[in-house]
């Protein structure tokens, strides 16, 4: 088995969320904190603001006859008072239960079922779209008017044990899980997170992925509070919007997911194509790995106009990155610092840092953390970030670790000998040819867009009559009419024991996609299969 150490951390006072917060806003009380922007208006909220409306709705919480260890569900879209709520569930003891935004109510219903919470706070679009029987429902966009006349009260602080939040799996393919995140576990990957990346107060963030994510909570927000930078929200994710924000509100950062990443390229290469400069397009690209960032950024200075001009980073996790799509983005001067995990390490487990980036790799295992390759290729997982349990599913949290108390992962990887772990691929989804040989469907997919010609693909193996298995392709298309010649074209870049043997193409605009924008694989399979007969051959 291969192993990866503890590295040792640095000591810090503070040992809750609470404290943290307390602390930033002592420091830098009339800093910007948190900012909304809407079509309309600019919102800004200092942290003396965010810390002195988080202890209202502690108070509001008293008042309501909310206690310590109740629940209370957050149910909106990002905004200041998402976060103002928050923690002042965690000033009272009472522990927050995220929903996303675009959850359905059948899954509203399981999650209360398993956690009876006493209130939610939701947007008033997710309350109207909410059907009977929910607990009571409090408004975010009215919670300053709300909380203004109550009177902070002392209340006994949390303790690093406490539990911050349950956050729930999607539950596609059985009941879902409820994480538990205490206050060490988060309080210990911010830790190992500052020592590989040290934020600066003079950072700002853009969010766009959801609060009720733990990666957009720790890299989005908790990163961020604990250095006294600013995170920006914007109302809506339309792109003239959110360039608009990026240049008036001066963007450093942006916490994302690949397909972000791919979406905004694309929306960039229509530009070149627009204007008909494929050629220095693909000039600039070729020249830029050989000069230093300075030049890369003047070389493409038009693109960096559009992001503001003061872009420096993405932070990139939660699905698999084609080092392909990060090479281009590393081309015009603008880093792309991935890493790896999963909510139940709160979530970093290894990343890179801006100073060295390995873009075939998640990064190096993060300070703090352990990392053991198991004998089959699963990433196990060990350390003070790692969650203690499912809420109140003890079959589920048994089945999660080893007897010696390593976290199975799911996830099949790689660690060389210079401390990189490589991400291979999901173990459920690990397709086992006949020969023995393996074939890891995010390589298939990964050769399917690098051809240009595919937007997105799911690839599967499917069971032949004789026994054997094909690799079989779920292709996105911009141009159906391309998918032949783009399986071809990928079979070129693939070993023969990987080549794509038949392949169906997607009838809608999108795949169906999580809140992070992860493929909903069990549904698109669910398509294939009932699409079975007449399938087009390679």
């Amino acid at each position: 088995m291969e192993t990866c150490g503890v590295a040792v951390l640095r000591r810090s006072p503070m040992q809750t969320l609470v404290e943290m917060l307390r602390c930033s806003a002592e420091r830098t009380p009339a800093a910007p904190c948190l900012i909304l922007r809407t079509e309309t208006d600019r919102q800004c909220w200092t942290y003396r603001d965010l810390w002195e409306t988080a202890q209202r709705v502690a108070a509001h919480l008293r008042a309501e006859g909310i206690e310590r260890g109740d629940r209370v569900v957050l149910w909106g879209e990002n905004r200041p008072e998402w976060v103002a709520a928050f923690y002042g569930c965690l000033l009272a003891g009472v522990i927050v239960v995220p929903f996303d935004v675009r959850a359905h109510e059948g899954f509203l219903r399981r999650i209360e079922e398993q956690t009876q919470p006493r209130l939610l706070f939701a947007g008033r679009s997710q309350i109207a779209t909410a059907g009977p029987g929910h607990p009571p429902a409090q408004p975010l966009e009215d919670l300053r008017a709300l909380v203004q006349s109550r009177v902070p009260v002392s209340l006994p602080p949390p303790a690093p044990d406490d539990i911050v939040e349950l956050l729930y799996t999607s539950g596609t393919t059985g009941d879902p899980k409820g994480v538990i995140l205490r206050h060490r576990n988060i309080i210990a990957n911010l830790r190992s997170i500052d020592q590989v990346v040290a934020v600066q107060p003079t950072w700002r963030l853009l969010s766009i992925l959801p609060l009720s994510h733990v990666f957009e909570q720790t890299v989005g927000l908790n990163m961020v509070l604990r250095a006294g930078a600013s995170v920006v929200y914007v109302e809506t994710l339309q792109p003239r919007l959110l360039f608009q924000a990026m240049a008036e509100e001066q963007i450093t950062a942006m916490a994302c997911v690949p397909q972000v990443l791919q979406l905004f390229l694309r929306g960039i290469e229509q530009e070149v194509r627009r204007q008909g400069k494929e050629r220095a397009w693909r000039l600039l690209h070729t020249l830029a790995p050989f000069l230093p960032f300075s030049l890369r950024r003047l070389l493409f200075r038009q693109v960096h106009r559009r992001l503001g001009g003061r872009f420096e980073f993405f932070a990139c996790g939660g699905a698999y990155l084609d080092p392909a799509l990060a090479q281009r983005w590393e081309n015009m001067g603008i880093k792309v610092v991935q890493g790896y995990g999963m909510t139940e390490a709160a979530p970093i487990v290894s990343l890179n840092s801006l100073a060295e980036r390995n873009l075939r790799s998640v990064g190096r295992v993060a300070p703090g953390v352990e990392v053991r390759i198991a004998p089959d290729g699963e990433i196990l997982v060990r350390g003070e970030n790692v969650f203690s349990g499912y809420w109140q599913n003890e079959a589920a949290t048994a089945a999660a670790f080893t007897p010696d108390g390593w976290y199975r992962t799911g996830d099949l990887g790689e660690l060389d000998r210079a401390g990189w772990l490589y991400f291979r691929g999901r173990k459920k989804n690990l397709i086992v040819l006949p020969n023995g040989l393996n074939v890891y469907p995010e390589d298939v997919e990964n050769a399917l867009t690098q051809t240009g010609l595919v937007l997105d693909a799911v690839v599967c193996g499917l069971d032949r009559p004789d026994g054997g298995v094909e690799i079989h392709a779920v292709l996105l298309m911009e141009d159906p009419a391309q998918a032949s010649a783009a399986v071809r074209a990928a079979n070129r870049l693939l070993s023969p024991h990987q080549a794509i043997r038949s392949y169906s193409v997607w009838p809608e605009k999108d795949f169906p996609r999580t809140h992070t924008l992860k493929v909903k694989r069990a549904e698109v399979l669910a398509w294939l299969r009932a699409q079975r007969a007449g399938v087009p051959t390679a």
